[in-house]
């Protein structure tokens, strides 16, 4: 039981490696109903996108992801690949955020603004462009 009852609905969002790991045990529980991937690294070499991927394809809540324009770590083709895998996801959407870079350094509110995009379904300001896949 978590949070006083037996049926939670779960909302996890991590940065980079963090971000990888959610994707990673998503779909193991169906109290997972909303993940937001912040930056998300690119699974391991040698199998890390197999171990990832049958997790993630089985996974049925909503995938949201970022990336800044300018991060130099996570390439677009990265996200687009958790984007596509979550494949019976019953929500899909990411944002490029512009002037941004990996660690989001330059912007004091990015978090909560990203937040508050996939948990409580409010507008991403100008500055974001969604679904670049």
């Amino acid at each position: 039981e978590i949070a006083g009852t037996k049926t939670p609905e779960v909302y996890m969002m991590g940065h980079s490696a963090g971000a990888i790991s959610i994707a990673a045990i998503a779909g193991k529980y169906k109290q997972i109903r909303r993940i937001l991937l912040i930056a998300p690294t690119a699974p391991p070499p040698n199998g890390g996108k197999q171990v990832v991927g049958k997790v993630l394809s089985i996974y049925d809540g909503e995938i949201y992801a970022v990336l800044g324009e300018l991060d130099n770590i996570v390439q677009k083709d990265d996200v687009k690949w958790f984007m596509e895998t979550a494949v019976k996801a019953s929500r899909r959407e990411s944002a490029l955020v512009l002037g941004g870079d990996h660690y989001f350094r330059e912007d004091d509110i990015f978090f909560h603004e990203v937040a508050m995009w996939a948990f409580k379904g409010k507008e991403l300001p100008a500055r974001y462009s969604l679904n670049f896949n």
